[in-house]
């Protein structure tokens, strides 16, 4: 008896774990994986069991994989006992899951072909707009230098005119403490030439006065005497006084 079968005469049986996963199922599942073109993995055989934790079929999986060189070795000897017919249906069935596999390989590399030119398409796409906003960036930069330096040009006068009003205030300050200086000379004078006003005030108010002579009237001077008239002169006098009071 081969290999195979004491492997199909064995009766299925289950290990702790999930319950309903067996041996037989786990290598009837990891045999469907290897058709399929694919390698048995603990995940592709449990999705093709659809059942069954990673802990149970794992080690099962170690005994489908210690098995595998037995059954390989008996493969020729198990061919040679099939059918003429059976054979020819197999290479046909093997031609066909060849071809499968190969199609499905091609639309892999073509789906991964497509993918990688799509990226590539992406990262132009990308590196364009990167480009196009790093000279964005770049004269973005450009202008807040130069307004950088308008605005260090316009500190600068700034700063000189701040330094030249300062100055002229340091010097207009210096100016009123002088005059304030000034003021308060002028009035300490003025307040030491009032009291000395005052105080000759006091002084001349302080002395006798002497009395006031009685005010009199000019005196006139003497009238010089008239020269005598003679009487006859004063007859004509008179008579020309009566005729005019006539």
């Amino acid at each position: 008896m081969t290999g195979t079968d004491q492997a199909a005469s064995l009766p299925a049986r289950r290990l702790p774990g999930r319950a309903g996963t067996t041996l037989d199922q786990v290598l009837q599942a990891a045999d469907a994986v290897v058709r399929s073109g694919k390698r048995p993995t603990i995940e592709r055989v449990r999705q093709e069991l659809g059942h069954g934790s990673p802990n149970t079929i794992n080690p099962l999986l170690d005994q489908w994989w210690s098995r595998l060189g037995a059954r390989l070795q008996v493969g020729p000897a198990a061919l040679q006992r099939l059918p003429e017919g059976a054979l020819h249906v197999l290479e046909a069935l093997f031609i066909q899951l060849l071809e499968n596999a190969r199609s499905q390989a091609a639309d892999e590399l073509a789906s991964t072909r497509s993918s990688v030119e799509q990226s590539r398409s992406d990262l132009k796409t990308r590196s364009h707009v990167l480009s196009l906003r790093e000279g964005e960036l770049e004269e973005r930069l450009k202008e807040r230098a130069r307004s950088l330096d308008a605005m260090q040009v316009q500190i600068t006068a700034l700063t000189a005119l701040l330094a030249r009003a300062t100055a002229d205030k340091e010097s207009a300050d210096r100016r009123t403490a002088n005059l304030e200086t000034e003021l308060a000379d002028l009035r300490s004078r003025l307040a030491q030439i009032v009291q000395n006003a005052v105080l000759a005030r006091r002084r001349a108010a302080r002395r006798p006065t002497p009395r006031k002579q009685a005010s009199r009237a000019p005196a006139r001077p003497p009238r010089r005497p008239r020269p005598a008239k003679k009487k006859g002169a004063r007859r004509i006098v008179r008579k020309k006084q009566r005729k005019k009071r006539r």
